[in-house]
């Protein structure tokens, strides 16, 4: 007899599964530009201005609405302001193949926060609106510090190979990593609309 299997927005194997195949897809897709079947021929280097609050809502709609990504407006406009933050905030949103109103899109978010270093944001949504979000910060104080100062609630600790710890939080998961005098954290978690 074939094994019931539950539905995929009750499978916590599941949602880690997608997680990651979408966080892959996203930092892949972030990889090429916004274009794979266009090489991209200049490079400007120069920093951006970026928009916060109501200037960086509106931004985001319009771009969503420039590519005919509509379907899943509100979930990407929550998500994207939640990992701003209220701070100052440019992006990338790219959609990926489908119907115009129903694809997956990703978005690539660089935030600033007074206090912090720079913050990068992948955010990938499918076409019924459920995604995943990774947030990366590189932090001057150590893996143990940023740890126990700013994610205190990740538990069952394990290392990944060599360098790079993890745990988990229900279904978010979180990977640190020392680099030079500090800490690279990098934060996942699904959502589900």
């Amino acid at each position: 007899m074939p094994r019931r299997r539950s539905t995929p927005r009750t499978s916590p194997y599941r949602i880690r599964r997608v997680a990651g195949a979408a966080v892959a897809c996203a930092t892949i897709a972030a990889m090429t530009g916004s274009s794979v079947s266009q090489a991209q021929t200049t490079t400007n280097l120069s920093p951006k201005a970026g928009a916060v609050g109501p200037a960086l809502e509106s931004a985001i709609r319009a771009r969503l609405a420039q590519i005919g990504a509509t379907t899943c407006t509100e979930t990407a406009v929550y998500v994207a302001m939640y990992l701003a933050n209220k701070q100052s905030a440019a992006f990338t949103i790219n959609a990926v193949g489908g119907s115009a109103a129903r694809r997956p899109i990703y978005m690539t978010m660089e935030s600033t926060d007074p206090g912090f270093s720079t913050r990068i944001s992948n955010l990938f949504i499918g076409p019924n609106c459920d995604g995943v979000y990774s947030q990366s910060i590189r932090w001057t104080e150590s893996c143990r510090v940023v740890k126990a100062k700013y994610f205190a609630k990740f538990a069952n600790e394990e290392m990944l190979l060599r360098e790079t710890s993890m745990s988990r939080d229900g279904d978010r998961q979180l990977t640190l990593t020392p680099i030079d005098s500090g800490c690279l954290s990098t934060k996942t978690e699904p959502f589900l609309r």
